[in-house]
């Protein structure tokens, strides 16, 4: 059996939520399945997107998985999630197949919520391309989601011509000029900013996973998602950890294309991530902090003196900054530049391996670390012109300003 067709099999045997919930057969001209996690979701927002890709400029090769959850225990869940099944005959007036499955009543569990319900999705469309004897591309989107007309196009180009990638980060903005209440328009343009500031800043330092990983805004081929363990079944988070899961392979690419157009809404679906955060800074009525550059000027001068000793790191903890040698000391970081030494032949093969053990998650608890000691959070405004003055570059009056500056860095 085919290797693919062997890691594919053998997940569906041991970690699919739940074998075949969707009858209908799949059409052989089926290349890409959309799967959307509903959680007390509008009719509304899942027809506005149903209609956005009514929109594509290419059909009959996409179909849409809505995955109905709540926990048994959450009673108004069950009451919206309910009234929207039974109206679902309205997505029937689609060109494409609308497939809805209904977990609108999965058992009270740490495990329940967004991640658990995009991989009951992604786990059903691994099952249809196994039916197909394909390996598909499996799409990730969110109810309050619209895309762009070349949306499915792009997606489907980007992995024909990029045929050593196994999954995506797509290029998404807020839509601001539809958004009507102030504070909710000022909230997100602050939390977009503060995204994109600190992908920007990774790249600037050389950090070899500056991806953004945003739920709505990612594919994987089908056989990939197999082989990596498939989607993590967690409260929030889930985005991140799975396209990390490929990042640090270098087996993530990145569409330098705006394609998806998230609301930017307030929720409380999720525990954190872009509708919690803009709620806190409406409630709190503070602008939005985000890490000082100073943190990551730092780590890049970090990052070249481990580089540079090598292959000797006998005294590396004593050509480290002082401020964060203590955080290296307490990860333990000799014993892994020995493991890395023991497991690579040449000084290329090296870095790539250190990075596997310095990625995006050790990146994190490094700038805390950074944080929590000596430099605290500022402005995610004044963090934007202090890092343009390091690079010789003027700044900016307002954050509107900074927002527009970066998306151009990332899609023009």
């Amino acid at each position: 059996m085919h290797k693919g067709k062997n890691v594919v099999h053998n997940y569906i045997q041991r970690r699919v939520f739940e074998p075949t919930l969707i009858m209908k057969i799949p059409s052989p001209l089926l290349e890409i399945i959309l799967v959307v996690p509903s959680y007390k979701e509008k009719l509304s927002d899942l027809l506005a997107l149903c209609c956005s890709l009514e929109n594509q400029t290419i059909h009959g090769l996409f179909e849409l998985i809505i995955v109905l959850n709540n926990p048994k225990s959450d009673k108004s869940g069950y009451e919206t999630n309910k009234e929207l099944l039974n109206r679902k005959e309205e997505f029937q007036k689609f060109s494409f197949p609308v497939y809805i499955i209904d977990k609108t009543n999965l058992p009270d569990s740490k495990k329940v919520g967004v991640g658990l319900a995009r991989k009951i999705g992604l786990d059903e469309g691994l099952q249809r391309f196994n039916y197909l004897n394909k390996n598909g591309l499996l799409v990730c989107l969110d109810a309050d989601c619209t895309v762009e007309p070349t949306y499915i196009s792009e997606i489907r180009n980007y992995f024909k011509l990029n045929i050593s990638q196994d999954a995506l980060s797509i290029g998404f903005l807020h839509p601001l000029d539809r958004m009507e209440n102030v504070k909710e328009r000022h909230a997100i343009i602050e939390y977009e900013l503060h995204l994109r500031y600190y992908i920007h800043i990774q790249g600037l330092i050389g950090l070899p996973f500056a991806f953004q990983t945003v739920g709505s805004a990612m594919a994987v081929r089908s056989q990939a998602y197999a082989a990596e363990g498939g989607m993590p079944a967690l409260k929030a988070g889930e985005d991140f950890y799975f396209l990390h899961k490929f990042i640090r392979k270098n087996k993530c690419g990145n569409l330098r294309k705006a394609l998806v157009i998230p609301s930017g809404r307030i929720s409380d679906r999720v525990p954190f991530g872009t509708g919690r955060a803009v709620g806190e800074i409406i409630n709190s009525k503070k602008q939005y902090q985000t890490y000082q550059p100073t943190s990551f000027k730092i780590l890049k001068e970090d990052l070249s003196q481990i580089i540079n000793a090598y292959p000797d790191f006998k005294n590396i903890y004593g050509s480290l900054n002082k401020k964060s040698s203590q955080y290296f000391k307490d990860n333990d970081l000799v014993l892994s530049l020995k493991e890395c030494l023991n497991n690579t032949k040449d000084i290329e093969s090296f870095i790539k391996r250190f990075y596997q053990w310095f990625d995006a998650f050790r990146l994190m608890k490094y700038l805390h670390y950074l944080r929590d000691r000596h430099f605290p959070n500022v402005l995610v405004l004044n963090a934007v012109n202090e890092l343009q003055e390091m690079k010789g570059k003027i700044g900016f009056d307002n954050t509107l300003d900074a927002l527009m500056y970066y998306r151009r860095l990332n899609y023009d």
